[in-house]
């Protein structure tokens, strides 16, 4: 989080004059923008991620079941999971270690804080950060519906998505932050470089939805439900 907040502040400093800023993150990348995202940085207006986890205590909780499943009571079924024990074991050797707590690695806390046009992408199949983590980042952020949108990506494994279907993959992304940004601006900055906007806007136009792995788009309903399940 510190290492992108000072990402930010440069990039703050020496953008165009005027110039505003998206956040892009995949993965811990899109843990650390919807951090940034919370904190309401002035120049920061838009905020996209892919894969993002909500907290980094569920993601090793996770892992710990799918590679031991034995350590379960009376099966895998059992209302007394033993991983458990061991994730708050590894949450206490890390704090006493390291200095920082796992279950605070992640934006679950600050979410609601988030006010900006947010996307959130994130892939059926994840093994890694479930799915359920993008519901949670999409129901919980404080980004009016209107504003904010939830694509999953189907069948498809932990920031797949890109690699799957390049092209689609990129067009989403960019027609999102081309919705925000205002158009009236003549170039868009991205990484200290301009890029014509009439360009891209013509490079990304496409009918219908985009054909991304034959994603879906879910409704404020289906991400509660896939959040609790």
């Amino acid at each position: 989080r510190r290492d992108g907040r000072a990402a930010l502040n440069w990039l703050s400093e020496h953008k165009p004059d005027g110039g505003k800023i998206g956040l892009v993150g995949a993965s811990m990348g899109g843990a650390v923008a919807l951090m940034l995202a919370s904190e309401n940085h002035p120049d920061v207006i838009a905020c996209a991620t892919d894969c993002a986890f909500s907290s980094l205590k569920d993601v090793v909780g996770v892992r710990l079941d799918k590679m031991f499943p034995t350590t379960r009571l009376f099966g895998l079924d059992s209302f007394l999971p033993l991983h458990l024990a061991f994730v708050e074991s590894i949450c206490l050797v890390t704090k006493f270690w390291y200095g920082y707590d796992p279950a605070r690695v992640g934006p679950r806390e600050h979410l609601s804080d988030i006010k900006i046009p947010l996307l959130v992408v994130h892939s059926e199949l994840d093994s890694v950060v479930p799915v359920a983590h993008g519901a949670q980042i999409f129901t919980g952020s404080g980004t009016p519906l209107g504003n904010k949108e939830f694509f999953v990506a189907k069948d498809t494994e932990h920031i797949g998505s890109y690699f799957k279907d390049e092209k689609e993959y990129s067009r989403r992304i960019v027609r999102f932050f081309e919705q925000v940004f205002t158009p009236s601006k003549s170039d868009l900055f991205v990484a200290g470089h301009k890029l014509p906007l009439d360009k891209t806007s013509k490079d990304t136009e496409s009918n219908g939805q985009p054909g991304l792995m034959q994603g879906s788009d879910a409704s404020a309903a289906n991400a509660a439900a896939a959040a609790s399940a």
